[in-house]
């Protein structure tokens, strides 16, 4: 019998989920490599401690799927190192390993083949490649047949694609999404308060207080950075400042969107303002993201269960839905929906 497995790669974290056992993986997508010879000192979670305890040792985080995938080293030992923590000894023993792997709207042919081929090289037998955000449509219960527009806003990019019956009618990825809430948050608390800060402490303020709805309760948050002179210093911020310091990126994401909203075919308009834009991915859990976008499109925004591990979670689920063998015309889900088929001959 042959094992499967979901692997949703991002460019932040790796979450791989398996048929009838549910998500299994979730690490850092991260190799640590030195800056002075180029190699690899850690992956995964073990790279992100690695840089945290060595802040001045020389210690550079490398991204795969955000640095280009087309670097394969990394990215090949990232999804090895996931595949084997995944399966156990009975599931290696079995015939052979099909990978479906999550990818953005916006892969290049060349970069797709290069996944499919890293997949192989890692130690699948067939490799598959999905749109994320249909597998969290998968993941979320929802049918591929009805008209949907499913918005996955990950670290790096947000992923929108609006389908029906089969078809992918619209798909875009704009390069703004949770890293850029991170980095406009750092640069509004070193123009206004003329304090520098880490990402991650960005992120943790994102975590804490950020919010793009006026209609929170309002919080507060003591944090420190450095001020010009190199001398560290502690400033009490605001929520309500968190609304201002990311309306740059918001809107980024908001124009995306209405633009996906004008391109709703007329007999499918009624069925998808019903259910909403349905979101999915960390930067979707930013307190207020959902109510803006509702209140700005005028469509209700629906942030899916589980907006992490949905994805991952939904191409498990394709994989049970797959037949034993594949050939062109025997998929039982749309051709549109998976790409690349691979086989390692192995």
């Amino acid at each position: 019998m042959q094992a499967g497995l979901g692997i949703d790669l991002g460019s932040s974290a790796i979450i791989a989920s398996k048929p009838g056992a549910g998500i299994v993986f979730g690490e850092a997508a991260i190799a640590a490599v030195s800056s002075a010879d180029g190699s690899l000192l850690a992956l995964g979670n073990d790279a992100e401690n690695l840089l945290v305890h060595n802040r001045n040792s020389g210690v550079k985080l490398y991204r795969p799927l955000k640095d280009s995938i087309i670097a394969r080293d990394y990215t090949q030992k990232l999804i090895s190192r996931c595949i084997n923590r995944s399966l156990k000894n009975t599931d290696k023993t079995a015939d052979g390993l099909r990978v479906l792997v999550s990818i953005p709207c916006n892969f290049s042919e060349v970069e797709e083949s290069a996944l499919c081929e890293v997949c192989v090289q890692a130690g699948a037998t067939e490799a598959y490649l999905v749109y994320s955000p249909i597998a969290a449509l998968v993941g979320s219960g929802m049918s591929l047949g009805s008209p949907s527009l499913s918005v996955n806003i990950g670290a790096s990019h947000t992923d929108i694609m609006l389908i029906s019956r089969g078809r992918i009618f619209y798909k875009s990825s704009i390069p703004t999404a949770g890293n850029d809430f991170d980095l406009a948050i750092a640069n509004y608390i070193n123009e206004k308060h003329n304090v520098k800060i880490s990402m991650r402490t960005a992120e943790a303020i994102k975590t804490g207080i950020g919010t793009v709805w006026m209609g929170s309760d309002r919080k507060f948050l003591d944090i420190k950075g450095k001020d010009n002179l190199g001398v560290v210093r502690t400033v009490r911020i605001s929520s309500d400042e968190m609304f201002v310091a990311l309306e740059e990126p918001t809107s980024a994401i908001l124009d995306a969107l209405c633009k996906a909203i004008s391109k709703i075919p007329t007999d499918c308009v009624n069925t998808v303002f019903e259910k909403g834009i349905l979101l999915c991915g960390g930067g979707s859990t930013l307190d207020g993201l959902d109510k803006m976008i509702s209140g700005v499109t005028g469509v209700k925004a629906v942030v899916l269960k589980n907006p992490m591990g949905v994805t991952s979670l939904g191409l498990s689920r394709m994989l049970e839905r797959l037949p034993d063998r594949i050939s062109h015309g025997t998929l039982n889900i749309s051709r549109e929906y998976i790409k690349n088929v691979t086989t390692g001959g192995r």
